[in-house]
């Protein structure tokens, strides 16, 4: 058995880190790259609707990850693969939002809770445990809920 944890040690470094050292990803997405985390299902109702000068960076590995690098060889995205830990801290901090496309209900997403606790606003939809999350804002509406894919990815067009 796995078990989520948050590193706060982590989540304070990250907050103290010098916010002008490396680029800041716009839309961040940290997740496993397989079908049930939803990034490509993400990309998929995403393309062609994001405004010009934005980009999604994805974090992460997985058996769906080759597949995606292929389908969405765009400028638009970039896929790091697998990433420390301490590294996607520091990219959650600095993002303008956080995603959470997940289609699996979530029981409790550890990447929710550190984007929330990092100040971050997340999108997400809102299945499993998601929406009890939304106790842990530190700012009204910073975890923003959709029924659907086309519905987040439209916020964010």
């Amino acid at each position: 058995m796995v078990h989520n944890f948050v590193d706060t040690r982590m989540l304070d470094a990250a907050l103290a880190y010098s916010h002008e050292a490396a680029e800041a990803p716009d839309i961040f997405i940290a997740a496993r790259i397989d079908e049930a985390k939803g990034v490509g299902a993400f990309l998929a109702a995403i393309s062609g609707r994001l405004p010009v000068g934005r980009w999604v960076t994805v974090a992460g590995d997985g058996p769906s990850l080759a597949a995606l690098r292929e389908s969405f060889a765009v400028e638009w995205v970039r896929f790091l693969g697998w990433t420390p830990y301490r590294e996607t801290v520091r990219m959650t901090s600095q993002a303008q939002v956080v995603i959470v496309p997940s289609l699996w209900e979530e029981p409790c997403g550890t990447t929710i809770l550190e984007a929330l606790a990092l100040g971050k606003p997340v999108l997400a939809l809102a299945r499993g445990g998601t929406p009890e999350l939304k106790a842990y804002e530190t700012y009204p509406g910073q975890l923003r809920l959709f029924e659907d894919m086309a519905s987040l990815a439209a916020a964010l067009a």
